[in-house]
């Protein structure tokens, strides 16, 4: 018997993952919107259903619990010899997640972004909590909601339950993100990219936040003991938490020219049998000019430009290590690309012995010390942490394991 995920667009969804972590079953994905015909194959046991899905399962469900009958929604299908049982289990876990993250809040007003089926389901739990100023924002609000112009002068708690941010940067969206200081808290349903631009705004200026990826691997537990209401589950909440994270984010490497920056990388992604990405290198590949001789022959910015637009086509891979430029993290746009799938590491090295006069930046000793002096504080503040370089592989292995470790263990909410 399998325990599946349907829906139109899911080939790199973190659920496999996330179920093989938990229980034993098979968790194939369906990627098909024919979920009548899906529900008849024999061997499916449950199903999760993600939109546009989720009202059609609610209409095949002979019997619904009380979250589904509360949101008009069902994300998960439970195979009984009456039928199939529909549960919401994404309002399951939100309320066991606010519960926690949001105890001491429920006197604060709430401000929703979006007015679709997950706002509605945030909404349903944020009232069965006892939370009663909430305001849904939207585009094109309906009777009863306000405009995104409208969170000029909201505070209490920003929930995000749109798109925005899967693609977008932080000028794409339709406010300041900056706002968010008026906020004590930030809840962005999205859970890839990990870290959206409205997330990176609330880390900047210190706002408590959390990422729909606790949310997906609640429901993912409440689905899995549904299923298999005897079996125990192999592993909680926060060891998934973690372990998704230790796979699936990238790897970035930063600090000043001549760091070591790509031979460290390489060799850790050769360690971790993770794909190895070099910007300078792919520049190099593909424009058949390195670095250096672009600015020589067309100067700094249009090399930039260059630098940006190979990131940007970088920002779609998961679970690699990139080694950046020098100069990668200039650009604030680079920074935010790299941040959402990725942890920056800072590889801090010893000023080099010889400089290489190839570098039209950094080719004289002095040049280097003031690149060094301006550089610097800019690695230090977008780093996640950093490391120093150890002639010894082995060595600085185990020191970014170290630190590693400890990033993922204070993303846990």
């Amino acid at each position: 018997m399998s325990f599946g995920l349907i829906g139109g667009s899911i080939q790199h969804s973190l659920s496999p993952m996330i179920h093989k972590l938990l229980h034993d079953m098979p968790y194939p994905l369906y990627e098909t919107l024919d979920l009548k015909g899906t529900l008849s194959l024999p061997t499916l046991k449950a199903l999760n259903v993600t939109m546009p899905l989720k009202k059609a399962a609610f209409e095949m469900a002979h019997a619904h619990d009380d979250w589904a009958e509360l949101t008009g929604a069902v994300n998960t299908l439970i195979k009984t010899p009456e039928g199939w049982h529909g549960y919401n289990t994404d309002a399951s876990a939100l309320y066991e997640l606010f519960s926690k993250w949001f105890k001491n809040d429920s006197e604060k007003a709430v401000h929703i972004l979006g007015n679709g089926a997950t706002a509605r389901t945030i909404r349903v739990v944020l009232s069965a909590l006892g939370f009663q100023d909430i305001t849904v924002h939207a585009r094109h609000p309906k009777a009863g909601e306000s405009t995104w112009e409208s969170l000029r002068d909201a505070s209490g708690i920003l929930m995000n339950a749109t798109p925005l941010g899967l693609h977008e940067t932080a000028n794409d969206y339709p406010f300041d993100l900056n706002r968010v200081t008026q906020f004590d808290a930030v809840f962005d349903v999205l859970y890839t990219p990990y870290r959206t631009p409205l997330i990176q705004a609330a880390i900047r200026h210190g706002i408590r936040w959390t990422s729909g990826l606790s949310m997906l691997i609640q429901q993912a537990i409440h689905g899995a003991k549904l299923a298999q209401p005897k079996i125990p589950l192999k592993a909680d909440a926060q060891t998934v938490f973690k372990t998704v994270l230790k796979n699936d984010l990238n790897i970035v490497i930063i600090g000043m020219p001549q760091a070591g920056k790509s031979t460290f990388g390489n060799a850790l992604a050769r360690h971790l049998n993770r794909p190895f990405f070099d910007v300078d290198a792919i520049i190099k590949e593909t424009t058949g000019k390195a670095p250096h001789t672009w600015i020589e022959s067309s100067g700094e910015a249009a090399f930039r430009r260059i630098e940006h637009e190979t990131v940007k086509k970088l920002e779609s891979q998961r679970g690699v290590v990139i080694a950046t430029g020098g100069g990668t993290v200039l650009d604030p746009e680079n920074v935010a690309r790299l941040k959402a799938k990725g942890v920056l590491v800072y590889l801090q090295a010893p000023d080099p012995v010889s400089l290489d006069a190839s570098r039209p930046l950094s080719s004289t000793i002095d040049a280097y010390h003031i690149l060094k002096k301006t550089r610097t504080p800019l690695y230090e503040r977008v780093c996640d942490y950093a490391i120093h370089r150890h002639e010894d592989f082995e060595i600085m292995k185990e020191k970014w394991e170290v630190s590693h470790d400890t990033f993922l263990r204070h993303q846990w909410p």
